[in-house]
């Protein structure tokens, strides 16, 4: 066997086993692509008790990172600066390493917080990655959300894991706790009515004729109980706006959404995430429709439904399209080699030391 042959087949094992090598490595690096795809889920957990006009309370930032381990997080706050004052933020132990200083805008209503791990010890699981204490300005429904910028990154990978974050709404009474009565408290508050005629009331002497309910004592004043006395219907509380979306309340972009609200009443629908803000017509029947804008991104969104009869919140999920397949909500496609790619890279290798052999 000539030199020139031995020298071939030596420089073709050294690049097969780089080759092996390399394609290796690569498919270790889908593998931690792979484990590092968007899985992870924010949410924001408001108090138990009942908050009433010029307390302050805490509301937590939860997480759970299913398979991805955390390195760190972008919150994006987002709350009804009528009604709240965020008063300070403290991380926990989760993410306790605090990347820049918290930015708090009360004007705007919105707070940016940026949260590292240890490096030691990187959080996985569920837990508590942040502490917001805030002050209640006035009754109503105060929304708090996350803002599209919120994001969090896996150890393995640099890109966004989120894929889901849910909002919270914080219900505040007027000082005091004074909500409006109800029919049963309505009824129960007004002074009793006699049915039947009082001692005063009855028959004189000789006459025949007994007194009707409706007979008044001598220079008394109390009327006969009408229908009217009973607690009407309007005084029941007043039915927040709706929505109705699917049971997985995933939609695709331009798709027309329904809901009630108070009849021939102006409703603002907003998306917190781009922000887009739009106000639709409630029919006599209370009816409404909105049609989703074709250019909003696929992902979890945050929907905000408001008439004057309050505010009612919720999340929805637009679904993508990449590579002619639905991606699943707010999922990026992983990034990586597939095995064809693989297949194609060493068949190019081999033709090449293939031709290189044969020029020997």
């Amino acid at each position: 066997m000539s030199t020139k042959k031995i020298v071939a087949i030596i420089v073709l094992f050294l690049i097969l086993a780089g080759l092996g090598a390399g394609l290796y490595l690569m498919r270790q690096q889908q593998d931690l692509r792979e484990k590092a795809a968007p899985a992870t889920t924010i949410s924001i957990k408001k108090p138990a008790k009942t908050i009433l006009v010029g307390e302050s309370f805490d509301v937590t930032v939860e997480v759970d990172t299913s398979t991805n381990v955390l390195s760190g997080t972008e919150l994006e706050i987002n709350f009804d600066k009528e009604k709240l004052t965020l008063a300070s933020f403290s991380p926990s132990t989760l993410l306790p390493v605090e990347l820049a200083k918290a930015q708090i805008n009360n004007t705007a209503g919105s707070a940016t917080i940026s949260l590292g791990a240890q490096p030691a010890n990187p959080p996985q699981g569920k837990g508590t990655i942040a502490t917001l204490k805030f002050e209640a300005k006035a009754a109503g429904n105060a929304a708090i959300t996350f803002g599209p910028n919120t994001k969090a990154a896996g150890t393995s990978e640099a890109t966004n894991v989120i894929i889901a974050k849910n909002p919270a709404t914080i219900s505040i009474l007027a000082a005091g706790g004074a909500v409006s009565p109800s029919p049963a408290q309505v009824a129960s508050a007004s002074p009793a009515l006699p049915l039947s005629p009082s001692p005063s009331a009855s028959p004189v002497a000789g006459s025949s004729a007994s007194p009707s309910p409706s007979t008044a004592p001598v220079g008394g004043s109390i009327a006969s109980p009408s229908p009217s006395a009973a607690p009407s219907a309007s005084a029941s509380p007043a039915a927040k706006p709706t929505v109705t979306l699917p049971a997985n309340k995933t939609v695709k972009a331009g798709d027309t959404i329904t809901g009630t609200a108070k009849p021939n009443s102006n409703v603002t629908i907003t998306i917190q995430s781009e922000p887009i803000t739009a106000t639709v017509k409630a029919d006599a029947t209370g009816k409404w429709s909105y049609a989703i804008p074709s250019t909003l991104s696929a992902g979890t969104h945050t929907l905000t439904i408001t008439d004057s009869n309050g505010t009612y919140t919720t999340t929805f999920t637009v679904s993508g399209v990449q590579g002619g397949t639905t991606t699943p909500s707010g999922e990026t496609p992983v990034a990586g080699f597939s095995l064809p790619t693989y297949l194609a890279i060493g068949a190019g290798f081999l033709l090449i030391i293939f031709g290189a052999l044969l020029a020997f």
